[in-house]
């Protein structure tokens, strides 16, 4: 490539705003909504700056599972401060009706990378030309499912005799930006189903049954690597999706930012992936929804999701009902920051980090101890439409195609061997995302062991995925699935908390060297520490994941991580001078509670 220096226009992670609050209320009344509408506006007044009062807010229940939880949506013309959003889950924490209140903040995401500009020759011509037919490593449009051999995984025979292949009668939920008409997905003159289930999809943003969206190529990037049609026969190049057989359900959460450059995408929040989570986990029921024909009515299977944020109780209690009900859920683990980000983050997650053409780890790609496996990642082929309404085919970057192509092969496998037998099988002891990441971490193609386990087991095989024979229980007994399994279990922490919570902010050090330096940089002893941040864990943690000066007065450049800024020439990870002080750091971070700065100094 003549250029491969693509630019970042501002840090991947930026810019949160304040989208809700989540509460939890005491069941001491029959009308919940009226007592956290009532502590909202009460904590609002004692909170709000400047000559702002208590505004009306708009109270929505969570979902039917939590009954006891409902977002808390300012008015439309009132913009709640980072500071004030804080201020406010304390005051809110404090109200004797209830138990728990969140805030949840959108933020500006780098999710992908697009590098239609940084390849010779338009790219778009591509889809009319069979000169990348001929062409050696990623010039040639099926490069990545060859590599996890996903192919190879469609010609094994199925062991069970409702066992089948290439993903077929597998439903994958899709939290994404929505989808765009692509013949990659579905023409209709090829004589395939339509595998898009769009009367099932929902547009969580706009709020309506409508999940397709002119700005929608994201979604159909990622959709069209899960599940394109198998074209390789076809004169011209083509998308070669994992599981071509699998039917997909789009779930629109995210939306395109405006006036900003591309390659930052996304804004939105955990909200929206929070409700599609629970929408698909709904579908997985059978629950009878009113707002969808008896004809569509379909189960989830799968949910692939390919972007991320923070931290989010809302959020890691869907994952958990999701997993409950044996969905299996993956999820990227990010670009060009240093950690792994959430929902990724969590232990009920398969984590997938992304590689390159040359099998070895893409270095905009997170990395830390909650990856489980990695995947391609850079220059991924993928459908898109452009500005002019023509379809093509082009090159993309990111850990959102790697998390699709592991989905794609949690489509085949439950397939290959039937998923009706693998519940028999296990669903008395251990749910399928835990034998799933068993199997599929036991047949990854071994990376470097230098890596130090930070990309994960390996490379996803598809092929020895589906070869690899199926745990038995007393395996499973006898591996750390029952470690999993507890995890999964485990209740969600609850709100604030403290040093616990702040470590998950460092995947790249160890829980010591994370305390040590954080007392040496607060000036405390390791008790005073954990007096420090008792109940403040939250909010240190928010800060720290998006504000990149914060976390290096803490953590060190990691040299890899450096280096991989500088070839990319990612603004925001680009070496810096030496690290300030963190307090002057504290004293210069905008949005911090009063309270936090009062127990940091």
């Amino acid at each position: 490539m003549p250029n491969d220096q693509p630019q970042v226009t501002e840090a991947p992670i930026s810019a949160p705003e304040f989208e809700s609050l989540t509460v939890e209320v005491r069941r001491s009344s029959t009308d919940l909504s009226s007592l956290a509408k009532a502590a909202v506006e009460r904590a609002w007044a004692r909170v709000a700056t400047g000559v702002r009062g208590s505004e009306a807010w708009t109270v929505e229940p969570v979902h039917p599972s939590r009954p006891e939880a409902f977002d808390l949506l300012a008015p439309a013309d009132l913009e709640v401060t980072i500071d004030e959003a804080w201020n406010l889950a304390y005051a809110l924490r404090e109200e004797t009706d209830l138990l728990d209140a969140e805030p949840s903040f959108e933020i500006s995401l780098d999710n992908t990378l697009d590098t239609e500009e940084l390849v010779a020759g338009p790219v778009a011509s591509l889809a009319t030309s069979s000169d990348a037919l001929a062409g050696t490593g990623d010039d040639r449009p099926d490069w990545s499912p060859e590599q996890i051999k996903a192919p190879a995984a469609w010609d094994l025979t199925p062991p069970q005799p409702e066992g089948k292949s290439r993903g077929e009668g597998i439903v994958i939920g899709h939290p994404d930006s929505g989808f765009r008409q692509h013949n990659e997905l579905f023409d209709p003159a090829s004589g395939e189903a339509n595998r898009i289930l769009s009367a099932l999809g929902r547009d969580f943003v706009d709020r309506d049954l409508d999940s397709e969206d002119e700005d929608a190529n994201h979604g159909l990037g990622t959709a069209s690597v899960l599940m394109s049609n198998d074209n390789r026969s076809s004169p011209k190049p083509t998308v070669t999706g994992v599981a071509p057989r699998a039917e997909l359900i789009p779930l629109r959460v995210a939306k395109k930012r405006r006036l900003i450059p591309e390659p930052v995408l996304f804004r939105s929040g955990m909200r929206r992936l929070r409700q599609a989570i629970d929408y698909a986990v709904d579908l997985a029921q059978g629950t009878f929804r009113e707002d969808i024909a008896l004809q569509d009515q379909r189960p989830c299977h799968v949910i692939s999701i390919s972007l991320g944020w923070l931290p989010n109780r809302g959020v890691h209690r869907a994952v958990k009902r999701a997993v409950e009900n044996n969905l299996i859920v993956c999820a990227a683990a990010g670009n060009f920051v240093r950690f792994v980000i959430w929902p990724a983050h969590y232990p009920e997650v398969i984590a997938v980090a992304g590689s390159n053409v040359d099998r070895q780890p893409w270095k905009g790609s997170s990395r830390g101890r909650t990856v489980d496996i990695t995947a391609p990642a850079k220059n991924v082929w993928r459908a898109q439409v452009d500005k002019d309404g023509d379809e093509s085919i082009d090159r993309g970057s990111g850990t959102s195609y790697s998390v699709a192509s592991a989905a794609g092969v949690a489509a085949l496998w439950l397939a290959h061997h039937g998923r009706d037998f693998l519940l028999d099988r296990y669903a008395d002891e251990f749910n399928l995302t835990t034998v799933f990441r068993h199997v599929l971490t036991a047949a990854a193609d071994p990376l470097p062991p230098e890596l130090d386990g930070r990309f994960g087991a390996g490379i996803v095989n598809a092929e020895r995925t589906l070869l690899e024979p199926l745990p038995t229980l007393a395996q499973l007994r006898a591996s750390s699935a029952p470690i999993l399994e507890a995890a999964f279990a485990a209740p969600v922490a609850a709100a604030g908390g403290g040093f616990e919570r702040v470590v998950e902010a460092f995947d790249g050090m160890s829980p010591v060297e994370v305390r040590a330096n954080l007392s040496r940089s607060l000036e405390v002893d390791d008790r005073g520490l954990d007096e420090t941040l008792d109940g403040l864990g939250d909010e240190l943690t928010f800060h720290l994941l998006t504000n990149p000066s914060l976390r290096e007065a803490i953590m060190p450049q990691d040299e890899s991580m450096a280096a991989a800024s500088i070839s990319e020439g990612l603004m925001g990870m680009a070496p810096a001078d030496a690290p300030v002080g963190f307090r002057d750091e504290i004293l210069a971070t905008g949005g911090m509670s009063q309270r936090l700065r009062d127990r940091l100094f």
